[in-house]
Parts: C-alpha cells; sequence; structure tokens
C-alpha cells in the first residue's frame, strides 16, 4: 500500500482521511481481540478449565491498595482567619497556607490544639 500525499489534501479531506483511519483501527483491534478470545478458548478447552478457574483471585489488576487507603486524616492546621478553612498537612498547601506564612504567620500558629 503507497501512502497518501496529506500535503496535497484539503482540511477536510485530511480529516475523512483520519476518520476513516481510526475505523479502519478499531475494525483491526475488534479482528485482533476476536483472535485472541479464540486461542483464550481453545486453550481453556484443550486444558479443561473455564476462563473464571484461571482468572480466580486475578481479577484485580495485582495491584494492591494501600492500607490506609480511604482513611480520613485528622486536620492538623486551621486559617487563622477563617477557622472554617483547615489543612492535613498533606498534599498541595492551600493558598490561605502560603498566603499567612507570607503575612509571617509560623506553621506552629496554625497548628490544631
Amino acid at each position: 500500500m503507497g501512502k497518501v500525499d496529506l500535503s496535497k489534501l484539503s482540511y477536510t479531506e485530511v480529516l475523512d482521511v483520519i476518520g476513516d483511519a481510526e475505523k479502519r483501527a478499531q475494525e483491526l483491534r475488534e479482528q485482533a481481540r476476536a483472535a485472541v478470545r479464540e486461542e483464550i478458548n481453545a486453550l481453556l478447552a484443550k486444558h479443561g478449565f473455564t476462563l473464571d478457574e484461571v482468572m480466580a483471585g486475578a481479577r484485580s489488576s495485582g495491584r494492591r491498595s494501600h492500607p490506609s487507603k480511604g482513611t480520613s486524616v485528622a486536620q492538623k492546621y486551621r486559617n487563622p482567619a477563617n477557622p472554617k478553612e483547615t489543612w492535613t498537612g498533606r498534599g498541595k498547601q492551600p493558598a490561605w497556607y502560603r498566603d499567612a506564612l507570607d503575612r509571617g504567620v509560623t506553621e506552629d500558629d496554625m497548628l490544631i490544639q
């Protein structure tokens, strides 16, 4: 197959080529997926397993979550100008925290007792 000379195409013609290429890529991907599925089914049948038996325990992408994931962290700092605003001390510093430091307020002054 020869290359398409994109330099001779108009903007809309290039967009059409891109659209056609994306459709063809999706078709090829689906064909490849179907072929893999057939190979997997043949292997399962050959060895007498079901997909669930083979994949048991492996469906979680192999990554384990951190033990403390989902737990909340106590607030550590409070905005002296607005006590409703707090920060745990983790992640990006809030603007009010940076502004307070710029004004000369110390971290100790903002600690929640």
